[in-house]
């Protein structure tokens, strides 16, 4: 199933509540992804976020990005384990749904 709400030019807590709904968010990796920045197509060494892999009932495995400040311990899960976020938000551009969020947690 794919996400469907209309384009979004801002992330929110509505767009993730419209694009999740009440669905139960499962971890998927247990590896967080580094995210850095480039100039003139190098990769620097400033980190400008980290991502995990989360799945739903419903949709297949997708990203949740933690700005560098909020970078996430996923010591203490396992994978297939139920989760919460943090004040999770959402942005919509064309037909990807993009998530973030603050912190990470056993539901």
């Amino acid at each position: 199933m794919a996400f469907t709400v209309k384009s979004s030019s801002y992330y929110s807590s509505e767009n993730a509540e419209k694009l999740l709904g009440n669905e139960s968010t499962y971890i998927v990796g247990l590896q967080i992804e580094t995210q850095y920045e480039y100039k003139d197509d190098k990769r620097t060494d400033k980190v400008i976020g980290y991502q995990i892999w989360i799945a739903t009932d419903t949709h297949n495995p997708f990203k949740v990005k933690f700005l560098p400040d909020d970078k996430p311990d996923l010591s203490e899960f396992n994978i297939g384990e139920k989760i919460a976020f943090d004040k999770l938000e959402a942005i919509q551009i064309k037909s990807n749904a993009y998530f973030r969020a603050t912190g990470i947690h056993k539901a």
